[in-house]
C-alpha cells in the first residue's frame, strides 16, 4: 500500500470511527437515567462531532473526493468488524454497561491514533492525530471518573493518601 493510500485509509477510518463514536454517545445519553451521566454522554457526543469536523477541516482540500465518498460509508470503525456503536449501546442494561463500552471505545481510539502516527510521515496527519489522541485520553479519564462515581468506587482524584512515619 502506498503512503498516499495509507494516509487516505487512516483519515477515512478516523472519520468513520468518530462518526460512530458520536452515534454511540448519543445512544448512551438516551439510555442514561442519571442526569449527570446523561450530560456527560451528551458532552462527549459534542466532542466526537468536533473531532469529525477537525478531520474534515484539515483534510477536505487535499482529499475532498475521498472524504465525500466516505461520508455515507458503513462499517468503518477504529477496529475492523466491531459492531456499530449504536448497536452496542442498545444492548447495554444501564449506565455502567454503557460506561464500560465507552471506556473500550476510547481505548480503541487511543490505540488507533498512536498506531496511525507511526504509519505515516505526513506532519499534518500527525498533528491532527496527536490532537485527537489527547482528546481521547481526556475522554478516557472522564469516563473512568464517572464509572467510579456511579459504581461507588473511589476514584484516584478523590482518594487522599497519607504517609505514616
Amino acid at each position: 500500500m502506498s503512503v498516499d493510500e495509507t494516509l487516505k485509509d487512516l483519515i477515512i477510518t478516523a472519520m468513520g470511527a468518530e462518526k460512530y463514536s458520536l452515534e454511540f454517545y448519543l445512544k448512551a445519553a438516551q439510555i442514561a437515567r442519571n442526569d449527570r451521566a446523561r450530560r456527560m454522554f451528551e458532552n462527549l457526543a459534542v466532542d466526537e462531532l468536533h473531532h469529525f469536523i477537525i478531520i474534515i477541516d484539515r483534510f477536505s482540500r487535499r482529499m475532498l473526493a475521498e472524504i465525500s465518498k466516505s461520508l455515507g460509508k458503513k462499517g468503518v470503525d477504529f477496529v475492523e468488524n466491531t459492531p456499530r456503536a449504536s448497536t452496542l449501546a442498545r444492548k447495554a442494561r444501564n449506565e455502567l454497561d454503557v460506561l464500560k463500552l465507552g471506556l473500550e471505545r476510547e481505548k480503541m481510539a487511543i490505540q488507533f491514533y498512536q498506531n496511525g502516527m507511526a504509519k505515516v510521515d505526513d506532519t499534518g496527519l500527525k498533528e491532527v492525530f496527536t490532537e485527537l489522541l489527547e482528546f481521547e485520553q481526556g475522554h478516557l479519564k472522564i469516563l473512568d471518573a464517572e464509572f467510579c462515581h456511579l459504581s461507588g468506587v473511589p476514584h484516584e482524584a478523590e482518594v487522599h493518601t497519607y504517609v505514616r512515619e
